[in-house]
């Protein structure tokens, strides 16, 4: 429309309400509506015959003067999402281009479906965002990252090996191991209850819980050339990657194909970001066991450690006995150590302050009293 103004005679637009179809019979219609009815029959039709097949690469329209495509897409009104994921991602790429940062490398980073990692955290709440983003970089609070201030690395479950983000997922600890098959067995639940291709799930969670241990191209010696560039892509990614929602794009594709030849209502952006947070919910599950490890009031490692230090104490103040103390402050002597354990250790922390105090004032009050009969004694 914008060069038909160019013409050498003159032109009269007038708008022509669409669907009009919708509310009357097409013969009862006039011409220009029923024209405008028919011009949007087949624009419905070509879109139609494309179902089922791979959508041809977007086009400006004819005529139009300006066109914006960012990523292979075409940029139109509503488009602030996309550009914004774009603009996301090139700066993502950026940064794991550089060596100093612990994240995917630049052939994983090709490989993975990031339209469905963004549209999944960007949903998500903001902690779990930047917990994500930590456990990505491989910057967040394991013991090696504490180590500047508490000088141990190792990990507090297994106490052997430096504690890392990638530990996080491969400690051999028992307890952990069990929480890390009982948190897929909730992805397999996940899978079946939303509509997942039935190979794609076994591959999925058989290779989960092979945890790093057997790679994709192992589990499907015999499937189609869609599976072999699964497990090539999948492989190159690497399982910690995988467990942290960093999905393959061919994953995507074949979920995609299942998802239009079936009847299922699922659509695939809505799968994809929900297989992407299941996956961050079993890393997060991870840490959550071992920050109750580390952190529980009554029986994790600093508490531990705090109540160990505080039994010491105690000990120390019981075997200096009734010396120092009024009689009726020796009550206070009388404590069991046994139910330290069971407990946060506070009523045992107050006891010991009471302690303390009784002893203090024992010694104030018998200075004071020497010094006052120093002063009476007679030259």
């Amino acid at each position: 429309m914008i060069h038909c103004r160019r013409l050498t005679f003159e032109c009269k637009y007038t708008h022509v309400d669409a669907h009009q179809d919708d509310r009357k019979a097409y013969a009862e219609l006039v011409r220009k509506s029923q024209l405008n009815c028919c011009m949007d029959s087949l624009a419905k039709k070509v879109i139609w015959l494309l179902k089922g097949e791979e959508l041809p690469v977007q086009e400006a329209l004819p005529l139009e003067p300006v066109a914006v495509f960012v990523g292979g897409e075409k940029m139109t009104s509503g488009s602030e999402d996309n550009i914004r994921f774009w603009c996301h991602r090139q700066i993502a790429k950026e940064a794991f281009a550089n060596s100093k940062v612990k994240g995917p490398n630049n052939e994983q980073f090709e490989e993975i479906h990031w339209r469905s990692c963004y549209g999944a955290l960007v949903k998500a709440p903001r902690m779990f965002q930047v917990w994500a983003c930590k456990q990505v970089m491989g910057v967040a609070g394991t013991n090696e990252m504490q180590a500047r201030y508490t000088r141990d690395k190792r990990c507090p479950s297994c106490n052997n090996a430096i504690e890392t983000c990638s530990h996080v997922l491969t400690c051999e600890e028992e307890g952990r191991v069990d929480l890390l098959h009982k948190s897929i067995d909730l992805l397999e639940m996940w899978c079946e209850d939303n509509d997942t291709d039935e190979d794609l799930q076994d591959v999925l969670i058989t290779y989960a819980r092979g945890r790093g241990g057997r790679s994709v191209q192992e589990l499907i010696p015999n499937r189609s050339m869609s599976y072999v560039r699964l497990a090539r892509s999948m492989d190159c990614i690497g399982w910690r990657r995988f467990m942290e929602g960093k999905i393959s794009k061919e994953i995507v594709r074949i979920q995609s194909q299942y998802l239009e030849s079936s009847e299922s209502r699922m659509t695939i952006r809505r799968w994809a970001e929900g297989l992407v947070i299941k996956l961050l919910e079993v890393t997060h599950g991870q840490w959550l066991y071992r920050n109750v490890h580390v952190h529980d009031f009554k029986s994790g490692d600093l508490a531990s450690k705090r109540k160990e230090e505080l039994r010491k104490a105690l000990e120390d103040q019981l075997y200096q006995g009734e010396e120092g103390l009024e009689k009726e402050d020796e009550y206070l002597l009388d404590i069991n150590l046994d139910t330290l354990d069971d407990s946060s250790g506070e009523d045992q922390a107050i006891w010991l302050l009471a302690l303390k105090a009784a002893r203090e004032a024992y010694q104030l009050r018998n200075g004071s009293m020497a010094a006052d009969a120093a002063e009476e004694e007679p030259d």
